[in-house]
């Protein structure tokens, strides 16, 4: 199986769509993932820039990272394989010298299944 990372800013927002295709996945799957990370990317974009001035700037630079469902590394620390997002990382609060950027990773296919 091969992954790939994309980035894509737009207006401040910057998104990461994490996609896995192996020879088993069809076209269709493929087309699907394509359509749902875009579909993301527009509901991320339209909710930042519907965020008071203030906020949108700060959040404007958080990076959203659409992933299918949590990973198995991440199911090991206790995160439900059905969990539809998650943050992580220091909140503005306590920002500072840590060890890693917080971001925000939305678990697509989880979120898809729950609307």
């Amino acid at each position: 199986m091969c992954a790939s990372r994309s980035n894509a800013k737009e207006n401040g927002v910057t998104a990461t769509v994490a996609t896995a295709r192996s020879a088993r996945h069809t076209h269709v799957v493929s087309v699907d993932w394509e359509k749902l990370c875009a579909v993301a990317s527009a509901e991320v974009e339209a909710t930042v820039s519907a965020l008071p001035k203030p906020l949108r700037v700060r959040a404007g630079g958080l990076p959203v990272t659409f992933e299918r469902r949590p990973n198995a590394g991440l199911q090991a620390d206790g995160i439900e394989p059905d969990t539809l997002g998650l943050f992580t990382g220091a909140e503005f609060a306590e920002e500072g010298n840590v060890p890693l950027p917080p971001q925000i990773i939305l678990f697509l296919e989880n979120l898809r299944d729950f609307a």
